[in-house]
């Protein structure tokens, strides 16, 4: 939370830096980019894959691959703008891309699209996908990753607790029966019916999965108003908490990984996978999230690629952009990230049911019932707020009810201008 706000506070000091960029000199050769991520080991090791065949064409450019932690991501990008060591190309999350595209922070893409042409095969990308990454009528970025969650699940448990596999027809009440009887053991030995169902242990915002389903949202359709304040948002977060409490669900920032075989299912994304690659013993699938009274509605997100208007290379990032985000560089990056392209998402190599998860047509046929919530500037402060008063939830300081008051009452207060 901290560092978030560091982040804020520091873009003021760096926007002005970005008017000093040599983007429009020509550069010398060899040129050397930096892409910053927030992936794993195994993540670098699929670029480099990947880039051994853009180099058999650009040999003179070599492209440096920087990991920092998600929760520091925007604090390093800003960080290395502000020490004059721009990184060029990064990947960015939906959550706080408008507020840096409105900053100015990313080059506009739709002129290099339009050179790009045909070959590239812009409408073979699910049309929501691209919509993610525009601000005000221009596009700033192209997504590599457009994960929907999905319902992780532990044969094996599920088999020892003899309990049908969970399918696209459950409801959160057939979860819930699943999770008491999942549910087992004490101490070390304690097995969880589920891995806390928030995206990386504490972000809240995987809680609009159940908060949807019962008809609840946090934001309205225009992103003006915060509407968190509803029964139908305190009978989904009751539900939640009642799961925490009980000992159903871990808490919040409290590991029982499910890839150990501590926790029967998991809500999570394509890129889970990384997590799971190799791991001996464990025979896992995937299904639909379920459903509720309001049907299914799922928080979903994109991962972007954007090149940064700092750059001293803006020529040659545009192209290593091209081509990560053709075809064949979507293709290789499917083997951790859902595909936005359709040619790759229904394509037998992707959809192949050898390796692990069998169903992997859920992750494509999930992007339906999915949409974005923070295609506004403000969400990283909105956000900021919700996430607080949620901690305080959790921590058993507040109940369920003034939790959700106080949110739509501040975030309000934030997009009035008070």
């Amino acid at each position: 939370m901290k560092k978030l706000r560091f982040t804020l506070i520091l873009l003021s000091l760096t926007f002005c830096l970005i008017g000093a960029a040599t983007a429009g000199l020509a550069a010398s050769k060899p040129v050397n980019l930096k892409m910053v991520i927030w992936g794993a080991p195994k993540h670098i090791d699929m670029y480099n894959k990947l880039l051994e065949s853009y180099k058999k064409t650009h040999p003179h450019i070599a492209v440096e691959i920087i990991i920092a932690p998600y929760g520091e991501f925007t604090e390093k990008v800003t960080s290395m703008i502000a020490s004059g060591n721009p990184p060029d190309i990064t990947w960015w999350s939906e959550d706080s891309l408008t507020y840096f595209a409105d900053k100015g922070y990313f080059v506009a893409l739709d002129g290099a699209v339009k050179k790009w042409g045909k070959d590239w095969q812009m409408a073979d990308f699910y049309p929501s996908t691209l919509e993610g990454g525009r601000w005000k009528g221009k596009l700033y970025a192209i997504p590599f990753s457009t994960p929907a969650p999905v319902l992780f699940y532990n044969k094996k448990l599920f088999d020892e607790a003899k309990l049908k596999y969970p399918n696209e027809n459950w409801t959160w009440d057939d979860f819930d029966s699943a999770l008491r009887k999942l549910s087992k053991g004490e101490g070390a030995n304690k097995v969880y019916g589920v891995e806390n169902l928030l995206d990386k242990g504490t972000e809240w915002q995987s809680l609009l999965n159940l908060i949807r389903a019962y008809g609840g949202n946090f934001m309205n359709a225009k992103r003006t108003r915060c509407v968190i304040n509803s029964p139908q948002s305190v009978t989904a977060l009751k539900k939640y908490m009642e799961w925490v409490n009980g000992g159903l669900s871990t808490k919040p920032g409290i590991a029982a990984p499910f890839e150990q075989g501590r926790s029967a299912m998991f809500l999570g994304f394509m890129s889970m996978n990384a997590r799971f690659d190799g791991v001996k013993g464990l025979d896992y699938d995937i299904t639909y999230v379920p459903k509720g009274p309001a049907g299914r509605k799922l928080r979903g997100g994109s991962a972007f690629l954007v090149v940064m208007k700092s750059t001293a290379y803006q020529k040659e990032s545009l192209d290593l952009l091209r081509f990560l985000s053709s075809e064949e560089g979507i293709r290789v990056q499917s083997e951790y990230f859902g595909p936005p392209r359709r040619s790759i998402g229904l394509s037998k190599e992707f959809l192949n049911p050898a390796t692990p998860p069998a169903n992997k047509k859920v992750f494509i046929d999930s992007l339906q019932y999915s949409s974005l919530t923070e295609h506004f500037p403000l969400f990283v402060k909105a956000n900021l707020i919700a996430q607080e008063e949620f901690d305080l939830m959790v921590a058993g300081k507040q109940p369920v009810e003034e939790t959700l008051q106080k949110i739509q009452t501040r975030v309000n207060a934030l997009l009035a201008g008070k």
